[in-house]
């Protein structure tokens, strides 16, 4: 079942709008997660872990201004490490059993980042595809196998789509290693390799985008 969106207008909770100018404030962000946790609990709606809690209607939000997500005991921020529009907090991760990479497709704008746990990472089984000239690293999820294709540099990139020589700054063996150690997120889409022609099923596909280098 895919994830639910929860609308509580703010002015029910005690907000105004100049209030809404001040949730880029991490502190000032929580003190109003709490008080959608309070209003959930008040208003005993059927959330679900993973569900999103918006302080507009859904049809009238901007990206996910005003988006939280509810962990199953409280309503917490969205992540922002990654998209400063907010996304999926690492805390929630694509299992065997629990949510699919689609979960929050219908309810989190300007981004589909996902996280994976542990197993489903540890069992990826990366190569090199001639024919598109980058890695790729299949794996299992529940039952069904996917795609997990390894956005490469933004030189390789440029090659890619340009027909110039695709050169590899990273052997199969170091992509592995690096996905085990968590320095790639994952997306169902990407700007500039979305327009291939690829061989999979859009529905069992999806990027390993390498995590910005801290600075």
């Amino acid at each position: 079942m895919a994830a639910s969106y929860f609308h509580i207008d703010y002015s029910t909770i005690g907000l105004t709008e100049d209030d809404l100018e001040d949730l880029c404030a991490p502190e000032y962000e929580l003190e109003v997660a709490s008080k959608l946790t309070t209003s959930v609990a008040e208003r005993k709606l059927p959330i679900k872990k993973g569900d999103v809690v918006g302080l507009h209607p859904y049809d009238d939000h901007y990206r996910n201004d005003g988006c939280f997500i509810f962990d199953g005991e409280q309503v917490i921020p969205l992540d922002s490490s990654i998209d400063e529009y907010g996304a999926v907090p690492p805390s929630f991760k694509v299992s065997d059993t629990e949510f699919s990479i689609h979960h929050w497709e219908s309810v989190i704008t300007h981004n589909s980042i996902f996280h994976l746990v542990e197993p489903i990472i540890k069992r990826m089984y990366v190569y090199w595809n001639d024919a598109h000239k980058l890695y790729i690293a299949n794996t299992r999820i529940g039952k069904a196998l996917y795609a997990c294709i390894i956005v490469p540099s933004e030189e390789e990139i440029d090659a890619l789509l340009n027909g110039g020589e695709v050169k590899p700054t990273l052997t199969k063996e170091e992509v592995l290693s690096d996905l085990k150690a968590g320095k790639y997120y994952f997306d169902l889409h990407h700007g500039d390799l979305d327009c291939i022609d690829w061989d999979y099923q859009p529905a069992k596909m999806f990027y390993a985008i390498r995590r910005p280098e801290e600075e």
